[in-house]
Formats: structure tokens, sequence, C-alpha cells
């Protein structure tokens, strides 16, 4: 309400936060707690060992190194409590995720592109790619179906798992259309060349 005083009247926001005005002024004029003064010096040392490890430690981590400095006396549970309400956390480590499975008993597809990525003609080749993109919710996969001469992605599929589908989904209508449709028709007005089957 301090904050906002110059936007709005004392009265109307006592009003939409169900507050009285008189106790507003009364905390208005109210000097700084001993505990609140205590946890804002707190904060700042937290803050400082916090930074120091590079964002890496979380309260226990905090705790010791302010125990193990002498800096200021204070209990695990607070220096946790003042992290948690200053949003103040460890940045995780991401976890290493096997995705290649080079030990199975599917069929390998013949490599005929050679990478040889210079195409002449619209639909004439096509590559594709999957990969992995850690989210705040876990792992998302990705795969994506490009054409070689236009560099325009045909289609594309996203999946929590790495399942066959999602590949087939990149496939998808879109794909399987250009790949049904590589003779070009008399409605089609494009200035890309296709080549002829």
């Amino acid at each position: 309400m301090k904050k906002y005083r110059g936007q709005f009247s004392v009265r109307a926001m006592c009003r939409v936060l169900e507050v009285s005005s008189s106790g507003f002024y009364d905390w208005l004029g109210r000097k700084e707690s001993a505990s609140s003064r205590s946890n804002r010096v707190l904060l700042l040392e937290i803050k400082a060992v916090y930074k120091k490890s590079k964002r890496r430690y979380g309260s226990p981590r905090v705790y010791h190194q302010l125990r193990k400095n002498d800096r200021v006396a204070c209990s695990r549970n607070r220096v946790a409590r003042l992290m948690r309400k200053n949003g103040i956390q460890a940045a995780r480590k991401r976890r290493f995720k096997v995705t290649t499975d080079s030990d199975h008993s599917a069929p390998v597809a013949q490599n005929i592109l050679d990478r040889q990525f210079d195409v002449e003609c619209t639909d004439a080749a096509w590559c594709a790619d999957l990969t992995y993109i850690w989210t705040g919710e876990g792992w998302l996969y990705l795969a994506i179906i490009l054409d070689l001469f236009s560099r325009r992605i045909l289609g594309w599929s996203a999946k929590r798992t790495m399942a066959r589908s999602i590949v087939l989904e990149a496939l998808g209508p879109r794909a399987a259309a250009t790949a049904a449709t590589a003779r070009p028709r008399a409605s089609q007005r494009s200035r890309e060349p296709v080549c002829q089957p």
C-alpha cells in the first residue's frame, strides 16, 4: 500500500484489502522490528554466499557456509525459510540422458543420401532429426522433417517420450501429401523446380 499511495487513495486500498486505515498508518509509523532487521541482514549474507557459489548451493550448503565463516548466528530452518520466501534455490545439474541405442534388432536404413546435401529440386531429398530439450517439466523430444532444397519444415512432432510414433507424426499429413504428389499439377504455382519421377 505504501508503494501505491501515489496512484490510489489509502481509503480505497484499505477497503479492497480489508484492513483498517488506522492500522495502516500505525504500521507506517512503526520502526523496523529487531527480527525483521536481523532477517534483512541475514538475507544479504545468504545472497552473498549464494552468488559466490554460482547459484549452486541450496539451503543446507548456504547454512554450513554461514556457520563455517561465523558470519551470523542462525538456524538451518531460518535460512531455508528466507531462501524459499525470496525465491533463492540451487540450480540443478541436468541429468545425462542416453538417447542412442546402437545395440538393437531393428533394421537400419541404408544411407542413400551419403552427405550430398545440395539438391536441385524440391522433394528430391528430405532430412530428419530427432533431438531432446530439457524443460522445467522434464525432457521433451522433438522430431523434424526438412526438405533439403527449400529448407522448409515439412512436419514436426514433440512428445515427452522418445517413441517410434514421434517420427510417424512428424511425417504427418503434410509430408505424406508431399510424397504422394511429387509430380507438379497444372494448378500448382510454385517457382521451385520439382523433380520428375
